[in-house]
């Protein structure tokens, strides 16, 4: 989609607000609403989910060797 190729070439080819504007051929002010609103949506997703909270108990418990708290979680 639209989103994702202005979010990867942001934050996966580094390129600046500027260089992805005159790229696409929007205004650089575009491509800026354009970045908070997925980094939204990402941040919504997140908080439904809890992936990150949920890797960091998992690799929490793998370094304890914990492997029943680990069941516990993915459960």
């Amino acid at each position: 989609s639209h989103e994702q190729e202005i979010f990867n070439y942001y934050y996966g080819e580094d390129l600046s607000l500027q260089e992805i504007a005159d790229n696409m051929q929007v205004s650089k002010n575009a491509i800026y609403k354009t970045i908070k609103l997925v980094e939204a949506k990402l941040l919504d997703w997140e908080d439904k989910l809890h992936n990150y909270d949920r890797k960091e108990k998992i690799l929490r418990a793998l370094n304890n060797q914990d492997y029943h708290k680990i069941k516990e979680i993915i459960s």
